[in-house]
């Protein structure tokens, strides 16, 4: 009977060891079920809160684009770049060269072989005629070693290139021309006529000059500072913009304005 009472405590106490146990990893399941649940709740949250963002931040496609930058000896470097500032382009290129304002005394343009890379002398050779910063430049489209420049001095001036590219600056141009009263700031060789020029002045007027004979053939007055013109691509018409925000379309044989609307109404130059 001792033996028997023995027995059936020990399975007692082996049954009430079983259930504390099976109690107390209940317990840790629940906490740790809690824990888990108020985590997922956070993040569900910063799910929400981005949501609600990403509609008014637009997602970059590039943010982890990377470029490799040219060794030095394939780039171009050492220029002394303009410090003059407006709203035309600071470099043009054509298949031969590329030509960019630099900073001297007056205002000067260095045209280099696109073939010649590597660091430039501290001094290249430039064209060195304009008394004010060169404000716009034009490749001729016809002729690669032609080039026009306009300048806060209200002068036009024709260049040509050697053939082998500049290799001693030039201080005389092949044209000068001096119609307009105020700075130069646009100018655009005609598409498909040789020798015909449109620019553009802080005078507010457009010109279609004759650059063979050095005058221009018609001025289409304008409400403001010009801030544009663009060719039609058989240079039938031409497309002028200015900062009174109208887009103009002008007959180049007749000065005529053909057509005008608003382009733009904010405050931002208009480029055509």
């Amino acid at each position: 009977d001792s033996l028997a009472r023995t027995q059936a405590a020990d399975q007692a106490g082996e049954g009430a060891g079983e259930r504390g146990g099976v109690a107390a990893a209940a317990a840790a399941l629940r906490r740790c079920c809690s824990i888990f649940s108020r985590t997922q709740g956070v993040s569900q949250g910063e799910r929400e809160r981005a949501s609600r963002m990403s509609r008014f931040v637009r997602a970059s496609k590039v943010r982890h684009v990377y470029c490799q930058p040219a060794k030095p000896e394939d780039q171009y470097s050492n220029f002394r770049l303009s410090t003059a500032t407006g709203d035309h382009n600071y470099i043009k290129a054509n298949t031969k060269y590329f030509a960019v304002p630099v900073q001297t005394g007056g205002g000067s343009l260095a045209v280099h072989n696109l073939e010649n890379t590597g660091r430039l002398p501290s001094q290249p050779p430039v064209l060195d005629g304009h008394r004010g910063p060169v404000l716009d430049f034009e490749f001729n489209p016809m002729h690669e070693n032609i080039i026009a420049t306009g300048g806060d001095d209200c002068t036009i001036k024709v260049w040509g290139i050697p053939g082998e590219g500049l290799t001693e600056s030039q201080s005389e141009p092949l044209v000068d021309m001096h119609e307009h009263q105020r700075k130069v700031v646009v100018l655009r060789f005609h598409p498909t006529a040789e020798h015909v020029l449109a620019s553009g002045s802080a005078d507010h007027n457009v010109k279609v000059w004759d650059v063979q004979k050095s005058m221009s053939k018609v001025t289409v007055e304008h409400k403001d500072l010009l801030q544009d013109i663009v060719w039609s691509y058989d240079g039938s018409m031409m497309a002028t913009s200015s900062k009174d925000k109208q887009m103009r379309l002008v007959d180049p044989r007749s000065g005529e304005v053909t057509a005008s609307v608003e382009a733009h109404n904010g405050t931002k130059t208009s480029k055509l």
